[in-house]
């Protein structure tokens, strides 16, 4: 007989939210969980120079982690398009983006770009 604990599986299809991952590291190591499907870790490998790979998750056998790349689905990159689509339309029409790139998030990239 299978137990929650035993059958219970973890996913993630979108950015880190959690407040504590190391609960939820300790749940998977103790198996108090039987295993997490995570569409990136939290630190974000791919946004990052000269990452290591330090996160205890890739030591986890039941762990699988994809490169924030799980969510691509036909639908899912057609949600994308008609978002950035309407948000381009909200903005050459005077209105505020639902969306707007935080001020300090944008000076960071321009900085980057103007190096």
């Amino acid at each position: 007989m299978t137990t929650e604990a035993e059958a219970a599986v973890w996913k993630d299809a979108g950015v880190w939210v959690l407040d504590d991952f190391r609960v939820w590291i300790e749940a998977l190591k103790q198996r108090w969980i039987a295993g997490a499907g995570l569409d990136d870790i939290e630190e974000e490998p791919v946004k990052q120079r000269d990452w290591k790979p330090a996160n205890p998750l890739f030591g986890l056998d039941n762990v699988v982690i994809t490169p924030h790349a799980a969510c691509y689905s036909e639908g899912a990159i057609r949600t994308v398009r008609d978002f950035a689509a309407h948000e381009l339309s909200r903005v050459l029409t005077g209105q505020p983006p639902l969306s707007p790139v935080p001020a300090a998030q944008l000076a960071i990239v321009r900085s980057r770009h103007s190096a």
